[in-house]
């Protein structure tokens, strides 16, 4: 953590400020008004508010995997998308914690990530898994030849068996 001694519009006691606290303060106000301003544009929905939850994308022969860490969510809180033009949706709503945290790593807040898929898939080309806090989707032909756009459509998740 970094402090200074500062005087305040350079007249009255110095005081000690923390820092990593102001800048972080300065980040949050920041990000809050442009999340503000840009809520529900294409550019927030897919770029500001990407990177949680954490994913993978593994290639499998011409298949597109997506492994999403997702604890404490269960299927029917996640929805996944495959949008009309080629852009796959994960979204997740938050789930309730129990108890007062002394010290909380792992999130349970609302999220949404999206990915393009590039290849015009179908929704029957698209599967949803979910196994001990892990979701995967499966895109058959992700890597494959580009096919024939669609209108969007739901893909249903499923427990694991």
């Amino acid at each position: 953590m970094f402090k200074s001694l500062i005087s305040r519009a350079g007249n009255g006691p110095v005081e000690l400020v923390d820092f990593d606290k102001e800048f972080k303060n300065v980040f949050d106000d920041m990000n809050r008004m442009i999340g503000n301003v840009l809520s529900g544009t294409p550019f927030y929905n897919r770029v500001m508010r990407s990177g949680f939850p954490k994913a993978n994308i593994r290639r499998e022969g011409d298949d597109g995997i997506f492994e999403v860490v997702v604890p404490y969510y269960e299927p029917e809180n996640i929805d996944v998308n495959l949008a009309d033009d080629n852009i796959l949706t994960i979204t997740g709503k938050a789930v309730e914690g129990e108890g007062k945290y002394e010290l909380q790593e792992v999130a349970k807040r609302a999220f949404q990530r999206s990915w393009p898929v590039n290849n015009g898939a179908k929704p029957e080309d698209v599967s949803a898994e979910y196994d001990k806090g892990v979701l995967y989707v499966r895109v058959k032909g992700m890597y494959g030849k580009k096919k024939e756009q669609y209108e969007g459509h739901k893909i249903e998740v499923k427990k694991k068996a």
